[in-house]
């Protein structure tokens, strides 16, 4: 962001909530930083939008897509509600893709929020009128996993979050219709061979298979 700030661009998650859920700002309080700082970065997540596009055709969400969501008003990015209090911001913010279940039920866990099947995916892609989503709210034991054969992605960018999972980030390139993941390895894995093994190995992960290259094959945007 220092470096390029007109190329970079952040979406809001579930922790830019205010007071990053509380704990972000006991973690500020205990390196003795004041409320007046705390208040600027409750003013500056409120900034941040909740959801972004790439070409025009790809979701970018920190969750999963919202039933609130048109065409219309996901141009409009979703900024300065609650991720943690707000109806479209909770489940933009918390809601998961699930093979469990068919079409969506409430999170045992979160009942404000929901699990979405392949079903209401689809159809809210195409309400949407997007071909690909990309999420990171889920820890993926290989930093990125798809979701049950879907134009559906969650990455994970920060190794050893639980335990030794991976860390990935994806590069898109839209003239290929081509979505690459580029794996980086934790403190515990610092060669290509140990790599190679662990993403060797498979994981359990519900609904997520482990292809290594992602693709989706939408219309090629027409140059004008």
């Amino acid at each position: 962001m220092v470096v390029a700030p007109s190329q970079v661009r952040l979406i809001r998650g579930n922790f830019e909530a205010k007071n990053g859920g509380t704990a972000f700002a006991e973690d500020l309080k205990s390196r003795q930083y004041d409320e007046e700082v705390i208040k600027m970065f409750n003013n500056l997540f409120t900034m941040l939008p909740m959801v972004g596009l790439i070409d025009g055709r790809i979701l970018c969400v920190h969750g999963m897509i919202s039933f609130d969501l048109n065409k219309k008003n996901l141009r409009e990015g979703w900024r300065n509600g609650d991720p943690c209090r707000e109806k479209t911001h909770l489940e933009l913010a918390w809601n998961d893709p699930s093979s469990q279940v068919e079409d969506c039920e409430r999170k045992p866990d979160r009942p404000d929020t929901y699990r979405l099947g392949p079903k209401d995916i689809k159809g809210g892609m195409e309400k949407l009128g997007v071909e690909f989503i990309i999420r990171g709210r889920q820890v993926m034991p290989n930093g990125v996993q798809r979701f049950a054969d879907m134009p559906v992605a969650t990455v994970f960018s920060s190794s050893g979050y639980s335990e030794d999972n991976l860390a990935a980030v994806l590069f898109v390139d839209p003239e290929k219709n081509a979505i690459t993941p580029i794996f980086l390895a934790n403190d515990r894995i610092k060669s290509q061979e140990q790599l190679d093994k662990k993403l060797a190995e498979g994981w359990e992960t519900d609904g997520y298979d482990h292809a290594p290259v992602l693709r989706w094959f939408g219309q090629k945007k027409k140059k004008e």
